[in-house]
Formats: structure tokens, C-alpha cells, sequence
């Protein structure tokens, strides 16, 4: 019995040695570090995260937080300004000012798309490398971002020539360089769950001019649609009987 157990204690501590080493060398199977992925086009782990997020949100558009600003007429102040940034700053920096609708499919379906590709694309994608410049955004990704912001139809997002079919993908130009100058936010009209914001600029005879207005429906959870625009050519005066300064 004693010859037994005596290589079988031996073996233990052997065992129990080689183990230290291997954790004091830091060489164990389970420590060795997985390969980095190569850099590619392709949207980030949290990226993807914050949009599924965000489209989870009944398919609209998100706030930080649920909007409680009182109903009432706000110009040119703070409030004003954190409306703008809380709610039209994607929509100016997407260059929509300009067009006037009730119905995003009277917004032509590339600069429904280049709202995704100034608010999301620089954010979901590292620049290409070597001699394609070109991002390939899968359809459900880009389709989705920009139903949470707009009512509309995917089928008409895909009339647009950068849609592939073979691929179900758009194939964009990397947004690297992009620059925007942004309107002055001049007033804010809140009634309910629906605020009108007025954007302007000031001409060279120092009067405040008014070229666009956004209408943004609120939804009880936080987030947010664009439910209208309307673009004023020619511009007119903030002054103007069209725009009431104030709720009397």
C-alpha cells in the first residue's frame, strides 16, 4: 500500500509545481489575447447598440430625456436654443431646411439618405482604407436609422441610384470634411406634443429673416418624429403676421 501512495503524492506535487509556473510566467492557454480584428468599413459593437436603442423607441427619433418644457411661445433664448439642439440640429445639419412637406416622400429619397450619412455614418464606420473610398451601409442599418426619424416607406429610400441591389447595401462616399453652417434658431412654438421651431438669419440691414420651419411630433417615452417642414422663399421678416410672435 505504502508503494502506492508514495507516487501518488509525488505526482500531486509535480503537478501543483508546474502549475505555478505556468501562472507566474503568464503563458496559460486561457490568458493568451485574441488577435485585434482588422481595421474595416464595418459599424462598431456599440455603435449598433445605440441604434437598435434608438429605433427601439417605437421607431422615432430620441431625446435625452421625456421633454417637460411648458406650453408657450420661446424666442431667441435658452429654451429656444436647447429645443433646437434637442430636436432640429440633425434635421439643419442634414441640409433638409429647404424643402417643404407633410410627407417625407416629398423629400427626394438621396437627401432622406444623406441625413444618415452627415448624423450616423462617420460615427458607424472607420474610414476605408486603400483605394476605395466607399462605405457599403447594409439597407436594414440605414433604412432603420432614418425610419426612426421619418414615416417613411423603405421601398422609396431604395429608388435612390446608391442603393445595390445585388447587395442590399448603399454604397456612400466616406462623409470626411463635412462642415455646416447653421441657421439661428429664432422661435419655438410648443402645444401638447407638438413644437414648431422657426430657424432664420439675420440679413444685411440687421433684420431677423425667417427661411424654415420644422414641426417635431413628441411621443410619451422620450423620443420624437419629424412630422413636417416648410421652407419660405423668399424669406420673410420674424416680424411678418404669418409668424405670430406670441400666443394672443
Amino acid at each position: 500500500m505504502k508503494k502506492v501512495i508514495l507516487p501518488l503524492c509525488m505526482a500531486l506535487v509535480l503537478c501543483m509545481v508546474l502549475s505555478g509556473c505556468t501562472t507566474a510566467n503568464g503563458s496559460s492557454a486561457a490568458s493568451v489575447p485574441a488577435a485585434p480584428n482588422s481595421v474595416q468599413s464595418a459599424p462598431s459593437a456599440g455603435t449598433s447598440e445605440t441604434t437598435l436603442k434608438q429605433n427601439s423607441q417605437a421607431d422615432s427619433g430620441s431625446a435625452s430625456v421625456i421633454d417637460e418644457t411648458p406650453d408657450g411661445t420661446y424666442i431667441s433664448d435658452e429654451t429656444t436654443g436647447r429645443l433646437f439642439e434637442d430636436y432640429a440640429l440633425l434635421y439643419c445639419s442634414a441640409a433638409l431646411c429647404g424643402h417643404t412637406w407633410d410627407d417625407p416622400s416629398q423629400i427626394d429619397a438621396e437627401s432622406l439618405i444623406q441625413f444618415y450619412w452627415v448624423n450616423k455614418a462617420r460615427e458607424s464606420y472607420a474610414p476605408p482604407t486603400g483605394d476605395d473610398s466607399m462605405i457599403h451601409v447594409p439597407a436594414a442599418d440605414l433604412e432603420g436609422y432614418i425610419m426612426s426619424y421619418f414615416n417613411v416607406d423603405p421601398k422609396y429610400l431604395e429608388t435612390d441610384q446608391s442603393y445595390n441591389t445585388n447587395t442590399e447595401c448603399y454604397d456612400l462616399k466616406y462623409p470626411d470634411g463635412l462642415g455646416m453652417y447653421y441657421p439661428e434658431y429664432v422661435k419655438a412654438e410648443k402645444k401638447d406634443n407638438i413644437i414648431d421651431l422657426y430657424f432664420g438669419n439675420t440679413d444685411y440691414k440687421e433684420t431677423m429673416l425667417i427661411h424654415c420651419k420644422l414641426t417635431v411630433k413628441l411621443k410619451e417615452d422620450g423620443s420624437f418624429r419629424y412630422i413636417a417642414g416648410e421652407a419660405y422663399e423668399p424669406k420673410i421678416p420674424v416680424s411678418d403676421s404669418k409668424i405670430p410672435m406670441s400666443n394672443n
